[in-house]
């Protein structure tokens, strides 16, 4: 990892030879990284006989401490919920298409999961809220369609976003509230009180991401970002292409 305070690369774990880094998620409080290893030995390796090999790990960033408390699955790290020792992650199968959702539980030796596997693959995301009380479901195929959430321990809760009319959604920061743009400006609406609310104006097609404080949406213009306060409407351009990434 690189740090942003003084640009120094930082090495916090280091696999096996044979595997490599698939994806990862930060901890809810920021400590800690929960990261999923494989060995790339997918459905046509393993069809020429090839072994898969994938594992689930933490690491507390400030003892640089690692536990693998998972394997034999390929996962998509959501959360890591610290204080109620949980990690919730997405399940793919071939093609990379989501096919279900676990948690495993860190409480007790040796560490339980818990599988839930979805009615259909999807080419979705998963995105937990950032106090990692609920998880997003979004599709990704770039057109109107559903999205869905549920608590982080129930999936079986999996709701959709009623009246949902745009491409993507995102969660904003400290709140349960789920966000996106409908191409007339942006909608969010918040899966504890079900409370609904709108901000008009020209921003982006698609949302982007947040400000870490919440205060701003990020949403993509023909590639451009536009930044968007979200209590006065306000807009700011800001030049940057590629993916964004909101820091911790």
């Amino acid at each position: 990892m690189r740090l942003a305070s003084t640009g120094a690369d930082r090495t916090v774990f280091a696999a096996a030879a044979d595997l490599s880094g698939n994806t990862f998620a930060w901890s809810s409080d920021g400590t800690g990284i929960v990261a999923a290893i494989d060995n790339n030995c997918q459905e046509i390796c393993a069809a020429q006989g090839g072994r898969p090999a994938q594992e689930l790990w933490t690491i507390d960033l400030a003892s640089g401490a690692s536990e693998k408390v998972g394997s034999g699955s390929y996962w998509l790290p959501v959360a890591w919920d610290r204080a109620a020792q949980r990690i919730a992650a997405g399940v793919t199968g071939p093609g990379g298409y989501l096919t279900g959702y676990d948690i495993i539980d860190l409480r007790q030796k040796p560490y339980a999961t818990r599988s839930t596997a979805f009615p259909f693959a999807t080419l979705g995301r998963l995105k937990a809220s950032s106090d990692a009380r609920f998880i997003l479901l979004n599709n990704g195929l770039g057109t109107t369609h559903a999205i869905a959430w549920w608590p982080i321990d129930a999936p079986e809760k999996r709701a959709d976003v009623p009246a949902f009319d745009g491409t993507n959604a995102d969660w904003r920061p400290g709140t349960s509230e789920i966000w996106w743009s409908n191409g007339t400006g942006l909608v969010a609406t918040d899966v504890v009180s079900g409370a609904r609310t709108s901000v008009t104006g020209s921003f982006g097609g698609s949302i982007a991401g947040f400000r870490v404080d919440g205060s701003a949406a990020m949403t993509l213009d023909h590639g451009s970002l536009v930044v968007v306060d979200v209590r006065t409407a306000q807009t700011a351009p800001l030049p940057a292409g590629g993916p964004f990434v909101r820091l911790r």
